[in-house]
């Protein structure tokens, strides 16, 4: 089972071999789920190779339904930032729309002062 990750950001920085700061990540492994380590940021699933094979578990396993509040947790303020990413967004879209429109009714303003200063000249 794949490893997830989460940051959590009330613990001190801790480097790996590598000199950079080791991530915090959660085990998702059915006989460790839940549980936390550190290891290098070089980390690669696919191959199960650590960059520099930095590896320290930080707490004792906990229990599921402990994690699962924890999950369930993480999940609702990342739902939280993405509703506020959302709304953010929608509120661009408006003021696009409505910079669109001014500018719209300006270019049709420029175009017939041109067109009409064109026909000044040429007659």
């Amino acid at each position: 089972m794949p490893y997830g990750s989460y940051e959590f950001t009330s613990r001190p920085v801790v480097k790996c071999r590598c000199g950079i700061p080791a991530a915090l990540k959660t085990s998702m492994t059915e006989a460790n789920t839940g549980r936390r380590f550190l290891t290098c940021k070089f980390y690669n699933p696919e191959t199960v190779m650590r960059g520099c094979n930095y590896f320290k578990w930080v707490d004792e396993p906990i229990n599921e339904t402990s994690w699962l509040k924890s999950e369930i947790g993480i999940q609702k303020r990342s739902l939280e930032r993405l509703e506020n990413r959302c709304d953010e967004l929608s509120s661009a879209v408006v003021r696009l729309k409505e910079s669109g429109k001014k500018f719209s009714g300006f270019f049709k303003f420029v175009f017939l002062l041109f067109i009409f200063l064109i026909y000044k000249l040429v007659m």
